[in-house]
C-alpha cells in the first residue's frame, strides 16, 4: 500500500482507507490480503486513481475466485480493456463477462486467456474491433487445436498485417479488385468474420494462391483458415 502512496501518488489517508477495504475484501472473497493489494497496486499504475480501482480489484478477485485466473492477471486484461477501448464505453461487469464467455465456449485453462486477450485489444481498439469479436476468435480457434497463446499470436498478425499491409499484399487485393483500405472499413463496419469471409470469398474467386500473397505469413494464413474454413458455422455460434 506504501507504493501505492510513493509509486502512484495516491494520497495516504486516501491509501488508508483502501487498506481497511482491501482487507474487508480479502475476508468476504477469500483471496489474500496481499494478491489483493498487489492487484490494486497495478489497477492504480494503469490509471485508475479513484475509488474504481477499488472495485476493479474486488471484481477480478471475484472472477479470480471464479476460477478465471490470478487476481492480477485479471486485473490486467480489465485495465488493458477499459483503457484500450477508452473508459466509459466498456464496464467491467461486461468485459469479465466476455471473459467468462470465452473460457466457457473455448478450450484450455481458464487463466491462459486472461492472460493473452490483453495483448489484442490494443490493435483490436485501433481497427475498431469488439472485445467480444476478439475473445471470441481465440475461443473459437482454440476449438481447432491451437492454444490461446497460438490463437493470440494468429490474430495478432493479422491485425499487424490490416495496420500495416506489406506491398505484396496490397498489389495482390488490388488484383482481385480490392485493398487494405476496403478490408478495414469492412472489419469496421461489420466486424471480423465479414472481413475474414470477404478474403477467403476472393481466394475462392481468383484462386487459391492469392491467399499467400494477401497474408504471405504462415501465422496470418492460419486464423483466415481456422476462422473462415470449413468450420464457419460453428466459428459463427461461438461468436455470437
Amino acid at each position: 500500500m506504501m507504493k501505492i502512496v510513493g509509486l502512484v501518488g495516491i494520497a495516504r489517508e486516501d491509501v488508508a482507507q483502501w487498506s481497511d477495504s482491501v482487507k474487508d475484501m480479502s475476508k468476504s472473497i477469500g483471496r489474500s490480503p496481499n494478491e489483493l493489494a498487489e492487484a490494486l497496486y497495478f489497477v492504480t499504475s494503469s490509471g485508475f486513481k479513484t475509488s474504481e480501482a477499488l472495485g476493479i480489484v474486488e471484481e477480478s478477485a471475484k472472477a479470480a475466485a471464479a476460477g478465471l485466473g490470478e487476481t492480477q492477471d485479471i486485473a490486467d486484461l480489465v485495465t488493458s480493456v477499459m483503457n484500450a477501448y477508452g473508459q466509459g464505453n466498456i464496464s467491467v461487469a461486461k468485459t469479465l463477462d466476455v471473459l467468462t464467455a470465452a473460457v466457457r465456449e473455448g478450450k484450455g485453462e481458464a487463466s491462459q486467456y486472461a492472460t493473452v486477450l490483453g495483448t489484442l485489444v490494443p490493435f483490436a481498439a485501433e481497427l475498431g474491433v469488439s472485445f467480444d469479436q476478439v475473445a471470441g476468435a481465440v475461443a473459437s480457434m482454440t476449438l481447432s487445436g491451437a492454444s490461446a497463446a497460438n490463437a493470440a499470436t494468429y490474430l495478432r498478425n493479422l491485425f499487424m498485417k490490416l495496420l500495416k499491409p506489406a506491398k505484396q499484399s496490397e498489389v495482390a487485393l488490388r488484383a482481385m479488385g480490392s485493398s487494405t483500405a476496403e478490408l478495414r472499413d469492412v472489419l469496421g463496419e461489420q466486424g471480423l468474420m465479414p472481413v475474414l469471409s470477404k478474403i477467403r470469398d476472393l481466394t475462392n474467386e481468383y484462386g487459391q494462391d492469392m491467399l499467400g500473397k494477401v497474408r504471405p505469413q504462415i501465422r496470418g494464413m492460419l486464423s483466415i483458415l481456422v476462422l473462415a474454413g470449413k468450420n464457419i458455422e460453428q466459428v459463427n455460434k461461438v461468436m455470437e
